[in-house]
């Protein structure tokens, strides 16, 4: 989510410095939350060469691209945990995240014909068997169906990396990264605790060996005073008369 706010938080930068006619006006046209250091180093970096390249480079691949999603600014992650079934609580799979994604919920309407007609053959490609009668994984399918690019999955939005594996696997070797993933959370929890408890246990023996100094302090305090007490109850006493018993605690 922080490497998304800052990807729109630097293509916002991006567009302002577009906005203005020359570089010059925009060096001076910083906004304001931006120091003119900083402003002046970012508009360097927008008029560079190699930033140029790359920004026509991307202008044409979105040029290319034929189907697009309605998802707006909200973010893929966002609309899986908001499609979430209300009674169980289940998240949508990516097949049924592509509907969501690419076809309008107030009308019904997919945002391309092709949109269509790719969700429906990866929902046909779901509901055939397997001549082994292995369940193949949603993953697959829309890797069979939209293909790859640079090895990754289609469709799944601006940082699907983390979510599709790098070629098709079988969805039991999927679990099993799934079940990895969870452990590997589940021992780094556990090492987070281990250290919270140490962190209380040393706690509660400092707080042992404080509470012990100040009752051994007490205590020899409380004897000093006793001893001063009978030392001069003895002085004020007659010479002649017996000694006052002695102090014992």
């Amino acid at each position: 989510m922080v490497k998304e706010r800052f990807k729109e938080y630097r293509c916002d930068l991006h567009q302002r410095y577009k906005r203005c006619i020359s570089h010059g006006e925009a060096v001076l046209s910083g906004p304001p939350h931006v120091t003119p250091d900083d402003w002046r180093i970012l508009c360097e970096r927008f008029s560079s060469e190699p930033f140029q390249k790359r920004s026509r480079i991307n202008s044409a691949n979105k040029g290319k691209l034929e189907v697009n999603h309605v998802a707006g600014s909200k973010s893929f992650v966002r609309l899986h945990h908001d499609m979430r079934d209300s009674v169980t609580g289940q998240e949508p799979g990516p097949v049924d995240l592509y509907r969501g994604t690419h076809c309008r919920q107030a009308t019904g309407s997919w945002v391309h014909p092709r949109a269509s007609e790719n969700w429906a053959a990866m929902d046909t490609i779901r509901s055939q068997p397997t001549p082994d009668d292995a369940q193949r994984s949603e993953l697959e399918i829309m890797s069979e169906v939209l293909g790859t690019c640079s090895g990754y999955v289609r469709g799944l939005g601006h940082g699907a990396k983390l979510m599709a594996p790098a070629k098709a696997t079988s969805s039991r070797s999927i679990a099993g990264e799934s079940a990895l993933r969870r452990a590997d959370i589940l021992e780094r929890e556990v090492q987070h605790l281990r250290v919270v408890v140490d962190e209380i246990r040393d706690q509660l023996e400092r707080q042992r060996e404080e509470q012990e100094r100040r009752i051994e302090e007490t205590r020899v305090e409380h004897e000093r005073r006793m001893k001063e007490m009978f030392q001069a109850i003895a002085a004020r006493l007659p010479t002649d008369a017996p000694p006052p018993p002695s102090s014992s605690l």
